[in-house]
């Protein structure tokens, strides 16, 4: 099968590769299979010819089929009707484009095309994306091949395969998991990765951050019990900041959100709550100082430390 020159592209969505690996790792662990199979259908957006796959769902079949290479492989019929309509509830606007399943791209074997004669009952010309698993446990290194299908016009019954060209539609949550899955090791150091870098120097900021926004807080304490005078124009300043930190908190990106929680950094979701809390008792304590008539006098001055404005 050679590479396909037609300009029809593939799309993929790491959240794809994440979900195929991580079916496949929990077969080999929990069965003693050398060579262990995943079998799934994937769904998706076509518009003329970009094809844009955006999730992988995991299919049950008969492991007992395997093992005479008969090509008579086949999945639960039954459970894959079930799957897709819930799928289909959960994302309306994406339809069937294919299945996937693991092993080497460099050709299509054939329990491989018993299996793709199974989903052209549910998809006219579905795609049959292969990943290799085996590569990536030796070599760290994403192998993954996506096959159209082709069938001959002279004879409908004969199908044959060929490899579109693949990029990957990466969004920034998905970009750290895919990483760190590609950048695996046996020490499970990920201290390596750039999304590691990223959230290290992330965590770093926040909390010098952090501790500035407690020395205000201290700051506007002390003004208010008497025990310092205050400096209208630090005041001011104070003031501004919690404004515009109130402001990125209320117009926070979606995918800010999603890349924190996606990739499961726990310490800077924490750093986030516990600036936020303090951007709010700042607040509070800025609306009762201007609010109360007895505020100290401002006729003498006390600057914040250097690093503060």
């Amino acid at each position: 099968m050679e590479k396909t020159h037609n300009s029809a592209v593939v799309y993929l969505h790491p959240i794809v590769a994440l979900t195929i690996s991580d079916q496949w790792t929990r077969r080999k662990m929990n069965s003693d299979e050398v060579h262990p199979k995943v079998i799934g259908y994937l769904t998706g957006k076509k518009d003329d010819l970009r094809l844009e796959v955006n999730r992988a769902f995991l299919l049950i079949f008969d492991d007992k089929k395997m093992e005479d290479g008969s090509g008579s492989l086949s999945f639960d019929e039954d459970f894959f009707k079930t799957q897709l309509e819930l799928s289909k509830e959960m994302y309306p606007d994406e339809d069937i484009l294919g299945w996937f399943t693991n092993g080497t791209h460099a050709k299509v074997t054939q329990i491989e095309e018993h299996l793709n004669r199974q989903f052209m009952k549910h998809t006219e010309l579905p795609l049959l994306l292969k990943f290799d698993t085996e590569h990536l446990q030796s070599t760290g290194r994403l192998n993954i091949g996506v096959f159209e299908t082709l069938t001959d016009e002279s004879d409908k019954s004969k199908i044959s395969f060929r490899l579109l060209p693949v990029h990957f539609e990466t969004e920034a949550s998905e970009l750290i998991g895919l990483e760190h899955m590609a950048s695996f090791s046996s020490a499970a150091d990920y201290s390596h990765t750039t999304a590691s870098k990223v959230l290290t120097s992330l965590t770093v900021s926040m909390e010098v951050f952090h501790h500035r926004l407690r020395v205000c807080r201290e700051y506007i304490k002390d003004v208010i019990s008497g025990e310092i005078q205050a400096d209208p124009k630090v005041v001011s300043d104070v003031f501004k900041l919690c404004l515009r930190l109130k402001a990125l908190k209320s117009h926070s990106s979606v995918d800010n959100q999603n890349l924190v929680t996606t990739s499961k950094q726990m310490l800077n979701m924490a750093g986030l709550t516990a600036l936020y809390e303090d951007i709010t008792s700042v607040s509070e304590i800025l609306n009762n100082f201007f609010a109360d008539a007895s505020a100290p006098s401002v006729s003498h001055f006390r600057r914040l430390p250097a690093g503060l404005h």
